[in-house]
Order: structure tokens, then sequence, then C-alpha cells
């Protein structure tokens, strides 16, 4: 029963390379196509089989070539492709002999027949496909034994049936079970993504309408009491200014909802950490005098990094608008940049309410905030997304009813003057 074993070890080198590529497919990493990675697996599984191939007599070779062959056929369509590998392998492993032009005649005429059927096949139940692959294996085992007796081939009666019409038929039904049974998962895991997508964007949606709808409910109700009373100038001018901050906190939604909608990445280029900082800083003095907030920098010297200038601003804006806002009471905020010439890091810290363990751990979730009813969890989302964009990392320390400390590290880059004007000894103002 040479034969017979000859074709089990070769079914279980077969078998165990398609779960490494089913396991290569599903891999969370995996962005190639699942197409290629089934071909890169058909040609070695062919290529397998030619290597154990056994030698019936000088000239015929006995080996399970067919098994990879029909169901790359039937299943993905690479009939041209698959026939020419499979007639090139037999050269190159067994020679060019009575065997090969043998070979050439009937994959060419397999090939073709199976390509045909090959859209009608994938239209059937997954039982009848694997019924069907069977039958066609069965079919071509007979063919050969039939070939065998017309040129009176010496061989094991009993060792050649058993391992031509048992052993691979069967091993074609086990490969053709265990992809189906994969194509289901892959199948069910699209759809549950498709899911979860749709209801992500339905839940946005909710939440952006919401978060839009309370500003702009208090603008109008603001609008309406400038319309309907003779109010002081003083009043007036108070007014306008409580509709202005709301529509601004409008915007930001929209902006953060608009800024995650965005996927191709942007171009990064070098900026001057200190500067744009200072210009975030300048953003947000109204809002932290507005919360009894003293801001303290530190900036040591020039740091140059890659990023991209938007994105940067957008960032720690949300990072110190957040820390100003964790002291209702006031406080004080530390915003410190130092290097070690390898990395840049930003540190940002604040005395306010801080955040628990759990909280620290769920920030960067979609939908999370620390805030309640009152946020919607796009800003931090915002934050972690463009900054492992711009190739940088964020470390978060915080303690209930002590503060937080924000620690975000870019790569320190090297810029010419012809990309970026460098202002040293810049005397900042102290906020």
């Amino acid at each position: 029963m040479e034969i017979t074993m000859n074709f089990i070890f070769n079914l279980s080198l077969l078998a165990a390379l398609q779960l490494l590529g089913f396991a290569w497919i599903n891999g969370e990493n995996n962005k190639i196509p699942a197409k290629i990675i089934f071909g890169v697996y058909l040609v070695c599984s062919l290529i397998i089989c030619f290597a154990f191939s056994y030698p019936l007599q000088e000239e015929l070779h006995l080996d399970l070539r067919y098994v990879p062959f029909i169901i790359g056929i039937l299943y993905v369509g690479l009939s041209p492709l698959l026939t020419v590998i499979t007639i090139a392998l037999h050269a190159i492993f067994i020679g060019i002999d009575l065997g090969f032009w043998t070979s050439c005649i009937f994959s060419s005429f397999c090939g073709l027949l199976l390509w045909k059927i090959s859209p009608w096949f994938l239209g059937q139940p997954s039982r009848k496909r694997i019924q069907l692959l069977v039958q066609i294996s069965l079919c071509i085992s007979l063919v050969k034994i039939v070939f065998f007796n017309i040129l009176h081939v010496d061989y094991q009666l009993l060792d050649v049936w058993f391992a031509e019409l048992f052993i691979q038929s069967i091993g074609i039904g086990i490969l053709a079970f265990l992809m189906e049974e994969v194509n289901k998962s892959i199948q069910l895991k699209n759809y549950l993504l498709e899911t979860k997508k749709y209801k992500a964007i339905e839940q946005m949606g909710a939440t952006i309408s919401h978060e839009i709808r309370n500003p702009l409910t208090a603008a109008i109700g603001f609008v309406q009491l400038l319309q309907s009373q003779s109010t002081s100038l003083e009043t007036q001018t108070q007014y306008l200014s409580i509709i202005r901050n709301e529509l601004k906190s409008a915007e930001r939604v929209v902006e953060n909802y608009l800024a995650l909608a965005k996927q191709e990445k942007d171009a990064l280029q070098p900026i001057h950490v200190e500067l744009e900082l200072y210009n975030v800083l300048k953003l947000l003095v109204p809002s932290a005098k507005a919360n009894k907030v003293y801001i303290n920098q530190y900036f040591s010297e020039s740091h140059i990094i890659q990023a991209n200038q938007q994105k940067f601003h957008q960032c720690f804006i949300n990072l110190i608008k957040n820390a100003i806002e964790s002291m209702p009471n006031g406080g004080v905020l530390l915003l410190e940049v130092n290097t070690d010439y390898k990395q840049v890091r930003i540190r940002i810290q604040d005395n306010g309410i801080g955040m628990t363990p759990e909280q620290v751990s769920h920030l960067g979730e979609p939908y999370f905030s620390t805030k309640g009813d009152k946020g919607t969890g796009l800003g931090m989302l915002v934050v972690f997304n463009f900054i492992k964009e711009m190739n940088g990392t964020i470390h978060v320390e915080s303690e209930l009813g002590k503060g937080t400390t924000f620690e975000i590290m870019f790569g320190a880059s090297k810029a010419n003057n012809s990309e970026l004007d460098i202002i040293e000894n810049r005397n900042l103002v102290s906020i």
C-alpha cells in the first residue's frame, strides 16, 4: 500500500497548507486580497503534489495534482493559469516523457471543461458543490485507471484503485468542506462588519444630531430674546457672545466628524512645535480665562517634527480644551516640550477632576466621553487617530480628584532653511 500511504501523506500536507492560507486570509493585519493568497496556496499545493509524486513506471507518475487543480478552477476560475503551471511543473519535476504529453492533453481538456462550468458550479448550494467535486474527482480517477489498462501498465491493482478512487476523492471532499466552512465564516464576518458599520453610522448620526441640536437650540433661544425684548447694549453683547460660543461648539462637532470621515492620509511636513502650540494657546486664552485657568508653558528650545499642521492644531486644541474644561473651579495647566534628540515629548498636565483607570482605558474609543451627556467622544477619537497617523504615540496618566497628564511623543526631525524658518530665542508670553 505504498501508493495509498504516499497519497495520505500528500493529502495531509495539502490540508495543513490550506489551513495556513485561511489563517493568513483571516489575519487582522492582512491587506492582501484573498484571491491572491488562494492563488499562492494553489501553486504551492501543486508543487507539493509533484514533489511527492509516486513513480508507477519510468514514464508514469501518480500524484494528487488534480485536487488543487479542480478546486482552483471551479472556485476561483484560474483555468488558463493553473493549466500552464501544472504542465510546467510536470516538465520540471518529472520531465518531458509520455506522461508529459498525456498530461498536456488531459489537463488542457479538463481545465477548459471545468472553466466553462465554474459559474454554474458556484451557483450551487454548499453541499451540492462538495458532492460535485467528489464526483468530478472520481471521473478523473476512472479515466486515469482506464488509461493505465489501455497501456497495459503493470501496477498493484488494489493499491492504485484504493488511492485513486478513495483517497483522492475523500481528500478533495475534505478540502472542499474546509473551504466551504471557512467561506461561510468569512461571509459571516463580512456581514457582521457591515452590520456594525451601519450601526456605527446610525449611532454617530444620532449623536452628532443631538450635539448640534443642543447649541443651535440655545442660540435660537437667545436670538428670540434679542428680538422680543428691548435689552441694553451690555445684555445684547452678552447674548451675542453666548450665541457665538454655541455656534462654535456646533462647528467643532462637525469638524471632528469630517476629520474622522476623511480616509486618505495627508502628507507630513516639518513643523515648529513651539510655534504651533503657541498659536493653539492663543485661540484658547478666552476659554482659559473664563474657567480661571492659568497656563504655564515651558519650551526649552526649538523642536522640529514631521506632522500635518492642521491635524496637529486640531489634536492639541482638543487636548488643551479638555484639560481646561476639567478644571471648572480654576487651576493650573502645564504645557511642556522637551527632547532627547530622538523624540520630541509634549506634556499636558492639569490638576482637574481626573479619571478612573477604567475611563483612561476607554479613551479614544468611539462615543466614549468622560463628560457624560455633554460629550460625544469624537474629540479624543480624532486625537488618537491623528497622532497615530502622524507616527506619534500618546500616553495617559490620571488620578481621580488630582488631575490628568497626557504625554505625546513624535520622532525628532531636522529641516533645512528652505523647508522651515526656525525661530530661536523667541519670547513666549506667559498666559
